[in-house]
This record gives C-alpha cells, structure tokens and sequence, in this order.
C-alpha cells in the first residue's frame, strides 16, 4: 500500500517534472529557430536517421559516438537534459586549447583525444568554477551526516552526498567548491538551496521529494550558451548600455594613436569605455567589427589580473563574441 501511494504521488508530480525538464525551452531562453544566416550552433538541425545517432526532436539535435554512451551511462536526460548545439570545436576557457565539446541544458561535455585513458576522453566541462569562484576551506561540521571533503574543506549533506555518490562521485561531479545555501536561479527566477562542484551546480528540489528530481543539476549549459552567445539574438541591444553583470557591453568602437594604437569600445553617455581583449576580439580586430566607429556589442567578462593586460589607458574587458549591432 505504501509504495502505491509513492507511486501515485509521483504520477500526480509528472506534469510539474515535464515542466521542469523543458523550462529552458519555454522560459527565459530564446526559441531555438530554424537555421539563421549567422550559423549559432544552437541552430536547430534534421533528423540524420543514421544508425548509432539519436535525435531529440524538442531541440532538433543530435548525439553520437562517445559522447551518446557517456550521456547515456551517466544519466542521460534525467542528469543531463536535451543537448543544446552539435559537437563543435571550441577554445579551452582557461588553456584555450581547441576542444571538440556539446552544449546541454545542464552542462557541456569535451572531447579529450590526448588522454590514454578511454574513461577519461570525454569529461564533463569545469562549469560550477567557470561560473562560481571557489570558496575557502571551512571546518567539518559536528552533524554528521555530512560528508567532509578535505580535498576542498566543505561539507556535503546527506541529499546531495547522496547524488553525488550515485551519479559519477567526483568523477563526473568533481570536488565541491561552496557550502549549500539559498540561490535565485538566472533561468526562471526561483530561489534554491544549492551546492556549487567543480563542473556542476546542484540544485534542490523539495517540491519532487520522493522521486528522481528531488535534486537536479543546474541549468549552467543553457547559462554558458547565452553568455557565450551561442543563441540568435531575441533582443534589440541599446546603442549604449551593458548587462547588470556585464555579461553584454553595447558601444561604439573608437580607435586611437595614442601608446603606438588603442582601441576601444565607448558604452556610456558618462564616457564609460573598455578596451576590448582576447580571442574574440582578435577574430575581428581586422575586420569591419574593429573599426572606427562600428557599432557592436561585446560578449565576455572583466578582465582577471592574471589576463594580459595591454599598456593602454581604461579597463580591459575579455571578449569572447562580437556581434554587429544593427538597431544602434
């Protein structure tokens, strides 16, 4: 009688859990369009009906070889959610080394063809430190039920040890990198208790107690891929403004003479600018994008004090994308 009535309650949470694996494509995420003349690697592709590829309609993209059997191995859909873009080869964000890699709803898997070891040629991308600083060491609590991690000095309780010990340990999770507390999500606006790993944020679900979504990874691959750019755009940019993170910058380009040639991007009335730098803006520097008096908008993040920083005058900002920006 017991497990009838779990099973039913479960059966009453399946349109919440629906709603829950398709939230980033229904909510705070641009529809994924047909194929745009930009070529965003979220572009939506045909269904290939190839032997050995799996098509997933609701995003309209594929999986394939070693990066199917570890979606699959690992948790699949549950764990990792829709694939969001075909394999495409990426820089590194920290070695920027050139990495094959696929973008999910919930994080990003590479390809790494220099490692011997066949059970580590494809990884999980270190998105919970991309997105979250590692915080320092505490002490192990006197509860314990939780878990100490000397690795890192946090402590894990029993929910999301439990998650963590039964999809992939530190493997597929890393070490943990913060405490657990309150966080409003980026995507739909909700606050969770969540717990930052190196290539994961976990998020805890009370209202799916008793089922497999109790706890669930983080949207961070939907996250990365609006922050890299990745979607077509849905939003008319200011000729001059810039995200609250500063995650998008909006400007003017004004090129210099002064320190042998500066180049930088005006994005305020208050004569706010940045210097842009970093592979992003090099791919462009040359280009109609770089020129004096292009309208564009910048992709990317301060500048860390272990980025280069060139001997020009105002605030670096490392670029990771350039678009036009026609509606200036």
């Amino acid at each position: 009688m017991l497990q009838f009535k779990r099973w039913r309650r479960f059966c009453g949470l399946v349109p919440v859990l629906a709603a829950l694996l398709l939230l980033p494509l229904a909510g705070g995420l641009p529809a994924l369009a047909a194929p745009s003349q930009a070529g965003y690697p979220t572009d939506r592709v045909p269904d290939p009906h190839q032997a050995g590829v799996q098509y997933f309609a609701p995003t309209g993209h594929t999986l394939r070889g070693p990066i199917l059997a570890y979606w699959q191995r690992y948790g699949g859909l549950t764990q990792f959610g829709y694939p969001i873009t075909e394999q495409f080869v990426e820089a590194g964000p920290t070695a920027h080394l050139p990495y094959t890699v696929q973008y999910f709803q919930r994080t990003r898997f590479e390809l790494h063809p220099e490692s011997r070891d066949p059970n580590f040629q494809v990884l999980l991308g270190r998105l919970g430190v991309e997105f979250h600083t590692p915080e320092p060491a505490v002490s192990a609590q006197a509860n314990p039920v939780s878990h100490y991690f000397q690795e890192t000095g946090h402590n894990v309780g029993p929910l999301f040890y439990t998650y963590w010990a039964g999809h992939g340990g530190v493997f597929v999770n890393g070490f943990p990198i913060s405490e657990a507390k309150p966080e409003v999500n980026p995507i739909d606006g909700h606050t969770y208790t969540v717990q930052y790993f190196e290539r994961a944020r976990f998020e805890a679900h009370p209202e799916a107690a008793g089922t497999p979504y109790e706890v669930q990874l983080g949207l961070l691959g939907t996250q990365l891929a609006q922050k890299q750019g990745y979607f077509p755009p849905t939003t008319a940019y200011p000729a001059f403004g810039h995200a609250g993170d500063f995650t998008w910058i909006a400007g003017q380009v004004a090129v210099t003479r002064i320190q042998g040639g500066c180049v930088f991007v005006h994005y305020g009335d208050a004569g706010d600018q940045v210097q842009p730098i970093g592979a992003g803006w090099d791919t462009v520097a040359a280009g109609p994008l770089g020129a004096q008096g292009a309208q564009v908008v910048l992709f990317g993040h301060w500048a860390n004090p272990t980025d280069p920083h060139p001997q020009c005058p105002g605030r670096n900002y490392v670029v990771d994308r350039v678009q036009a920006n026609p509606q200036a």
